[in-house]
């Protein structure tokens, strides 16, 4: 009788546990999320979608909330890339300040390697130098990668296939953030088209462990386009505001368990003092 209490305890407790872990870090990406540029930009079915090659352009998607520490992530396809341009591939914007009208860009190149530059009413090339020596490979059409972004304010980590391609601080004049607004994260595009799938967004207290690298070597880059960040469109109210993502029913269960699990301690300690 004891072997079988001692039993029905554990299985009892594990339950608990379970339950009570089952909450996690809620995706912000969502049924309402929209784009801010639906000219060659679509949002549909979970896929984002970089839907043309002939020009330079920013498609920005709202995450309500949002603050300077979050986690990016997703599935790159890329469509079609214009071969005859080193510099041509995807980039992520990664901030937006409204009072400049600036934002700033992670870049991925075609052959060029990878950089972060500044777009917006003031282009600045090479914010983080282009170089290869993390990222040695020929973006090419139908090639599949996936990508991490992790920002703790001017703190940027990127990482291509879970290999390190970027870690690095942001300079003052080049951390641009503006929180809760709409423009903050999305896709640019530069003479690439491509496709991003299971696209998640995290927004958490992000402890970051740099990885010592050496400095890349500046190599020339193109002068960027002066370039004007998409006007914002009207968003539909989201009815799910960000938080824990605890569940009524998750809690309800959690405590019905932890109660059970009392009640059968009490009982089993009661049967053994007999």
């Amino acid at each position: 009788m004891k072997r079988f209490n001692l039993i029905f305890l554990l299985t009892m407790l594990l339950f608990s546990i379970t339950i009570a872990s089952a909450n996690g870090p809620v995706n912000l990406i969502n049924d309402n999320t929209t784009i801010q540029q639906d000219t060659n930009a679509t949002f549909e079915d979970g896929v984002f979608a970089m839907t043309s090659i002939q020009d330079e352009y920013l498609a920005s998607f709202n995450v309500p909330g949002l603050t300077n520490s979050y986690t990016w992530s997703g599935d790159v396809t890329v469509v079609d890339i214009d071969e005859s341009v080193e510099y041509s591939g995807v980039r992520f914007c990664i901030g937006y300040d409204t009072d400049s009208g600036n934002y700033i860009n992670l870049l991925i190149t075609r052959t060029m390697g990878v950089s972060a530059d500044q777009r917006g009413t003031t282009p600045v090339p090479d914010v983080y130098p282009v170089s290869n020596a993390t990222f040695n490979k020929t973006l090419t059409d139908e090639m599949t990668f996936h990508f991490e972004i992790v920002r703790d304010n001017d703190h940027v980590i990127l990482k291509v296939d879970n290999a390190t391609v970027i870690d690095y601080k942001l300079p003052e004049e080049y951390n641009l953030f503006t929180e809760g607004d709409d423009l903050n994260l999305g896709f640019y595009t530069c003479k690439c088209s491509y496709e991003v799938r299971n696209l998640a967004v995290y927004d958490e207290d992000v402890e970051i462990t740099p990885v010592p690298s050496p400095s890349p070597e500046p190599t020339p880059s193109p002068t960027p386009v002066k370039t004007e960040a998409p006007a914002k469109t009207d968003i539909p109210p989201v009815t799910e505001e960000k938080g824990d993502g605890t569940s009524p029913i998750i809690i309800v269960i959690s405590v019905v368990a932890l109660l059970f699990l009392v009640f059968t301690i009490v009982i089993i300690i009661s049967v053994n003092k007999k």
